[in-house]
This record gives C-alpha cells, structure tokens and sequence, in this order.
C-alpha cells in the first residue's frame, strides 16, 4: 500500500508541474507539434499513468485487506460457532496462547 501512496503522490505532483510548466511556456503546444512539445505531452501522460497506478494499488490493497479479514474470521470459529483467538472487544486476530490483547488491553479468555 505504501508503493500505492509514492506512486500516486509523485504522478500528481508531476502531473500539476508538467501542466504548470506547460502554461508558463513559450510553445503553443497546438498542432503541429514540435518535438518539446511532444516530450512534454510524453512526460505529462508518463506522470498521470503513474498517479492511476497508484491509485489501483491503494484500492487493491485495501479490497484485499478486506478480504483477508473475513477469512479470518471464518477460519476462526470452533465448533460450536463461537470466534476464537479473536479479542471480543476489538476483534484483532490473536495468536494462540495470548491472554492480554495488544490493541485495547483487555484480558482474553
């Protein structure tokens, strides 16, 4: 998720200087094009693929996260259906043998 975070931070902010940049110019930038021209329109589309990609890896993440966690749950249950190694308070996963939740402390059964 983190990669997610570096790519689309650094696609915007290249992304708003290249339009900057384009708008303080000398070039035109209309038909036809020069090859400056060019290279900044490659460059531009460089930087808003790279904030999309960054964008798709954030919510892949977090779908896959999500995911995750109800398999968890599911695979935590015992027989009669109640959840185990999960903190009733918080509902953190817990390793087997913990009698004191990380998160909130409170003492498990």
């Amino acid at each position: 998720m983190v990669i997610g975070y570096i790519l689309t931070v650094l696609g915007i902010l290249g992304s708003v200087f290249t339009v900057n940049y384009m708008s303080h110019d000398r070039y035109t930038y209309s038909a036809p094009l020069t090859s400056h021209e060019t290279m900044v329109f490659a460059i531009f589309i460089v930087f808003a693929v790279m904030a999309a990609a960054g964008i798709i890896t954030i919510i892949f993440s977090i779908v896959k996260k999500k995911n995750q966690d109800t398999l968890n749950r599911i695979t935590n249950l015992n027989e009669s259906g109640k959840r185990q190694h999960v903190c009733q308070t918080c509902g953190l996963n817990l390793t087997e043998g913990t009698t004191i939740c990380p998160k909130c402390r409170k003492k498990v059964y």
